[in-house]
């Protein structure tokens, strides 16, 4: 059994109870909606809904503004996308992490809601997924650096982990 097949219901209730709050998405007609391509297909999003990194992410640090959405699909229903409103082409697959999961330590994740200035209970983690072909096909999920968003000013950090042997290669599929 996968880690997303042994955590799909921990991760939807934490989808349904923590990230969607944070989500960008709207089906509202403002001045703020925009349809964004993405390489899963169109999404409606309120830009006034955008998720803020202050100073980006390591190495994508010209993306500052993103949109939060559920990925379309059945298939992909336990991830959720980070859109750059910036970068058009940058499209980053992430999966919620549950805290009582316990993949990471509860004193690392509230490390990191500290470093963004907000409560553990205010916090939504997400790992940044990659997908690797060599030697042989797998999906991973990087636990040194998850990314932190505050629910409520929709400020994000990502959040690079200094204690713990956390891998940057976590295996989920």
């Amino acid at each position: 059994m996968t880690f997303t097949e042994q955590n799909q219901e921990a991760t939807e209730s934490y989808i349904e109870n923590q990230a969607g709050p944070a989500f960008s998405t709207s089906s509202e007609n403002s001045d703020t909606i925009e349809t964004l391509v993405t390489p899963f297909g169109d999404i409606r999003v309120d830009e006034a809904k955008a998720i803020t990194f202050e100073k980006g992410m390591p190495g994508l640090e010209e993306a500052t503004e993103y949109a939060l959405a559920p990925m379309p699909g059945a298939n992909l229903s336990s991830f959720l996308m980070l859109h750059s409103l910036q970068v058009p082409k940058l499209t980053l697959v992430t999966l919620p992490l549950d805290p009582k999961i316990d993949l990471i330590a509860q004193k690392d994740l509230e490390e990191a809601a500290s470093a963004l200035g907000c409560e553990l209970e205010d916090a939504l983690f997400l790992l940044l997924i990659s997908t690797h072909f060599e030697p042989q096909p797998m999906v991973t999920a990087n636990l040194r650096a998850p990314v932190v968003i505050d629910v409520n000013t929709r400020k994000a950090v990502q959040h690079i982990l200094t204690q713990g042997d956390y891998d940057t290669r976590f295996k989920i599929k």
